[in-house]
């Protein structure tokens, strides 16, 4: 079932380069961290290399980006260098700081010790390492779109980086992080089809290495030592736990349906047709059981049809293998994490009234709380370019806990007009930094919507997120009993929220936002507010229940915040996070982003938002589990925090399960070659794929036929060599680009289909001249697509150069660009 590793020495070789560059980055960041983080029981060591990552690859941007410096592989080497420089300046000047005053600099870290800080490091990465070894291949769902961005970015020198399917335009998505990814890759000599699944290992170990970092610290901090259980508990929750669909899919493959109570609670049904063959594991792999858990709510569209919802979580998106934006950027929510945690902690006993205006660079403050709020305005600002829709609640949790922990001599008026100013502030100099690129991207977003037709339905809600839920309410129960056994204000703010819900739900039924969609779909807007009140006459249950959840934290936050000068800062920290969590879980059931999905579909937001949210979550209800289970707790929570204990262990049903179907499922020996099973299945196409990238120009245009959405075999070339092409991904690019996707894409399919078929022939060399085309590609996808005959392939081969050729594909250049032609 589990079969040994047997990759060969050129994978090993690379493996073994990748991990020198990232623990020598990480060298100046373990001397950074414990002045960055000096508060935090470890002492920020275990962001080390979060931060490493972020300061080496995101300064090789700017310096790539603004000084128009060559992205080649000694500009990593570069800024690491200049990090070393400043590190080693700050570094100095503490110390002559510490001897003046007489101090003398703390341990590392209390409770931690080197070799369990690499552990906690390098035993995931070895971890995920052998798992993305067992299906190396990137064909499916969007992994060809993600392994094109980054060979893109691996060709692109010069700034602004090509988008290889649209030649001759930049790259209009959030590729932060594939730079990142592919910055390592430079530095380490790694080619694209290793670092793909490397890179990937290094994200899921630097997502477990920060979330043990911020639980433990967060469980610890009151008693100023380093609490290993709880960070333990985090990372389980964080980066390996599942929702309830994976008892369900369990049950179900075993022939127990649970027919009439999934009709009760209104759940999707449940697809085991593959599921004859079963272990113990449950279904076959060739179900994708798996998949099931991330597609656990459904909305409708006007005529009651199905409207697609997308509810991943953290392990699921590395399982399925796809290096996406909201993969890349958890780690860096983690180190705002810890920083927003040491900002919590960094001032208690001082009463100074302007702490939080020295945190934002108003008043002057030392270079260590300058270089602070560097790496605050450097995490806002990778939020907006790894995964824009992490940008608000990453700036909201760094500027809410910078304010919410200056001295408590501020009023609660104060800090609120100091938070007003502080948010549009570090978003404008986030945004500065990043200038470059939003002046060359574009977005698919047109507005604000508002959902008015579906509400979470609560059976369908609760299987997703029953186990977090459970641990947010023991956090606010914690929280309560902590702070206060009063209830009158959770009431009062519980009973305001439900007022607001009520007031939106009124205004937007019978205002304008129901009268502009009524128009929009085309129907009266009687019939539209009739349904509305259909709808949330059953829905109307998960956005009560949200609305307490939100009402409930924000009134624990508050309390929190009165209550911790002096007192236990994680208790801030805590309440800041369920509050944003909660947030996130509910402005999906009342608003949403709309997109090129059309007026009704809040897929994308639901998918953002609650991807957020999870993690938020899993880190206060995983951390409230161990409190209240420590022996001099009381009976109750204890008992309270064991059930919910058990619930989250539930979670880990779907971790175990699918690893243990995707090992059984690996047929071929395990790789992390990207390719290699291209090179199983197609060896013609692998073989021009490793002839393009040896013998053609990074930069070189190829034709070949438009590319289609989740179909590998369409784009191949462009996305496996980044090698530009005329259009690929169609709908990807659309979504990407938004309306400027049309202006852009025009004419472009036409002049493949005047290159392919329709112009004369003694045309084409002129017409590929004037798109930039170099090479044409003639494979079985270009024949069907453009219907090539016999005849015009001869024509084709007549005026063009044929340089390459393997059956069924053949690829030919203009005369001008071969030697000799």
């Amino acid at each position: 079932m589990f079969p040994s590793v047997t990759m060969n020495s050129l994978e090993w070789g690379a493996v073994l380069r990748w991990c020198f560059v990232v623990q020598v980055w990480a060298i100046p960041c373990q001397v950074l961290c414990p002045i960055l983080f000096p508060n935090l029981p470890h002492r920020g060591v275990l962001f080390a290399k979060t931060l490493a990552v972020l300061l080496v690859g995101f300064g090789s941007w700017i310096l790539y980006a603004w000084l128009r410096l060559p992205f080649d592989p000694w500009l990593p080497w570069l800024t690491w260098m200049l990090l070393c420089a400043g590190t080693w300046t700050l570094w100095r000047r503490e110390r002559r700081r510490d001897h003046i005053a007489g101090q003398s600099r703390q341990p590392a870290a209390e409770g931690l010790v080197w070799p369990s800080v690499e552990l906690v490091f390098w035993g995931p990465f070895l971890f995920w390492l052998w798992v993305a070894s067992l299906h190396p291949g990137v064909f499916h769902t969007e992994q060809p779109m993600d392994f094109m961005f980054i060979n893109s970015l691996w060709n692109s020198r010069q700034y602004p980086p090509q988008d290889a399917w649209l030649a001759g335009q930049p790259i209009s998505y959030y590729y932060l992080g594939y730079w990142l990814l592919t910055t390592v890759a430079k530095a380490a000599a790694v080619q694209p089809a290793l670092a793909y699944h490397i890179g990937q290992a290094t994200w899921f170990a630097l997502l477990v290495a920060g979330a043990l970092g911020v639980g433990g610290s967060l469980a610890g901090l009151a008693r100023r030592r380093f609490d290993w259980a709880a960070g333990g508990v985090t990372a389980a929750a964080v980066g390996l736990m599942g929702n309830l669909q994976a008892v369900r899919d369990q049950l179900a493959a075993r022939g127990i349906a649970l027919d009439r109570l999934a009709n009760l609670l209104d759940w999707r049904p449940a697809d085991v047709s593959d599921g004859a063959n079963l272990s113990w594991y449950g279904p076959e792999w060739g179900s994708w059981w798996w998949w099931h858990s991330t597609r656990v709510l459904a909305d409708r569209g006007l005529d009651g049809g199905h409207l697609e919802v997308i509810t991943e979580f953290p392990f699921f998106s590395f399982l399925l293998g796809d290096n996406h934006p909201h993969v890349l950027s958890a780690p860096f929510l983690f180190l705002s994490m810890g920083l927003a945690l040491q900002w919590l902690a960094g001032e208690r006993g001082q009463a100074h009234s302007h702490v939080a205006l020295r945190r934002f660079g108003w008043l002057p403050g030392g270079p260590t709380e300058r270089i602070r709020f560097g790496l605050a305005v450097t995490l806002v600002a990778a939020a907006l370019f790894i995964n824009t829709w992490d940008v608000l609640p990453v700036c909201g949790l760094l500027v809410a806990t910078a304010v919410l922990g200056a001295p408590g001599i501020y009023t609660w008026r104060r800090r609120i007009g100091v938070f007003g100013l502080a948010v549009p502030t570090m978003l404008a100099t986030a945004a500065a930094l990043v200038e470059p690129y939003l002046s060359t991207s574009q977005n698919q977003v047109e507005g604000v919507a508002f959902n008015l037709l579906n509400p979470s339905r609560p059976g369908q809600f609760l299987l997703m997120w029953a186990p977090l839920l459970s641990g947010a309410v023991l956090s606010l129960w914690m929280l309560h009993r902590t702070r206060s056994r009063d209830w009158t204000g959770a009431l009062v703010w519980i009973g305001g929220a439900l007022l607001l819900g009520l007031a939106w739900m009124l205004a937007a039924t019978f205002g304008p936002p129901a009268h502009r969609l009524s128009a929009e779909l085309g129907i009266d807007s009687r019939v539209l507010q009739s349904l509305i009140a259909q709808r949330w006459a059953l829905g109307w249950i998960v956005p009560v229940l949200l609305l307490t959840l939100l009402g409930w934290s924000c009134n624990s936050l508050r309390q929190a915040v009165n209550a911790s000068h002096p007192g236990n800062p994680g208790a801030v920290l805590h309440a800041v996070l369920l509050t944003g969590a909660v947030l996130l879980l509910t402005v999906p059931e009342f608003l949403f982003l709309r997109d090129v999905f059309g007026p009704l579909a809040r897929m994308n937001t639901v998918f953002k938002f609650h991807y957020q949210a999870w993690l938020l979550l899993a880190v206060t209800g995983s951390t409230t589990i161990v409190i209240l289970m420590r022996g001099h707790q009381r009976l109750t929570g204890a008992l309270a925090a064991g059930i919910v204990g058990a619930v989250f262990a539930v979670g880990l049903l779907y971790p175990v399960s699918a690893l243990a179907g995707r090992a059984a499922d690996a047929s071929r020996p395990p790789s992390l070659n990207a390719l290699r099973d291209l090179h199983w299945y197609d060896p013609a196409r692998a073989a021009a794929v490793d002839w393009i990238r040896h013998h053609t120009d990074p930069e070189a245009v190829i034709a070949e036929a438009p590319g289609i959405g989740y179909r590998p075999e369409t784009s191949w070339v462009s996305g496996l060599t980044g090698r530009p092409t005329l259009m690929g991904w169609q709908g990807h690019e659309a979504q990407w680009r938004g309306r400027a996707f049309t202006t852009q894409a025009a004419a472009r399919i036409d002049a493949l289909e005047d290159i392919y078929v329709r112009r004369p022939i003694d045309e084409i060399v002129a017409l590929m001249r004037l798109w930039g085309v170099e090479f044409l590609l003639l494979g079985p996808t270009e024949e069907a697509r453009f219907a090539v005959s016999v005849q015009r392939r001869q024509e084709l081969q007549s005026v063009l150069v044929t340089v390459w050729s393997m059956e069924p594909y053949l690829l030919l250049a203009r005369p001008d660009v071969v030697p000799g032609g």
